[in-house]
């Protein structure tokens, strides 16, 4: 028995895999802020092929950032109307859960590159903080499940720049000037 008809055998036997069909990962993929600063992060596809609906989890770091809010991207608005869900924000837990995404009615999935969802968050204290998306789940057109891979992102949050201290040679200096001119003022009146 040849190779070719192993690895036919072998498929029909086992079942197939999905092929890989996209990435998701977070963009920017690095992002550095300031504390108290609050800005978005976008949850992007790269290479999808006729995607239907979705569904995902955002994981964070809580010390860290504040989740405010989760709106749609244009990717699976752009091939139809969607029905969107923003999924559930847990501050405490560092997780934003179910955001689920869907085409309506009986068309063709996406296929492309493209913005899955908008996240704003608020960055609360420094330190480091890993996103990325875990629990996901995609389909396509027929209700197949496709298979995607992942990369997070990492926002690091500064303390913020320290104002320095003047020296107690500048405090020393304003204070002599200012004895001195009230000396002189009283001495000429």
């Amino acid at each position: 028995m040849n190779t070719l008809h192993r690895l036919v055998l072998a498929a029909a036997v086992c079942g197939t895999m999905p092929a890989l069909a996209g990435v998701i990962s977070i963009q920017p993929a690095t992002f550095n802020p300031g504390v108290g600063q609050t800005f978005s992060l976008d949850v992007t596809v790269n290479g999808a092929a006729d995607w239907y609906a979705y569904q995902f989890d955002i994981g964070f770091n809580s010390a860290v950032l504040s989740a405010n809010s989760v709106s749609e991207g244009a990717f699976l608005s752009g091939a139809g109307s969607t029905s969107f869900f923003e999924g559930f924000i847990d501050n405490t837990g560092g997780t934003i859960s179910f955001v689920v995404d869907s085409l309506i009615g009986p068309i063709s999935g996406a296929s492309g590159d493209g913005t899955l969802a908008s996240i704003s968050f608020t960055s609360i204290g420094a330190g480091v903080s890993p996103v990325g998306a875990f629990n996901v789940t995609v389909l396509d057109s027929f209700g197949e499940g496709i298979a995607v891979d992942t990369a997070g992102g990492t926002v690091t949050v500064s303390a913020g720049e320290a104002v320095p201290e003047p020296s107690s040679a500048f405090f020393l200096l304003g204070g002599s000037l200012a004895l001195l001119a009230l000396r002189r003022a009283s001495r000429h009146p």
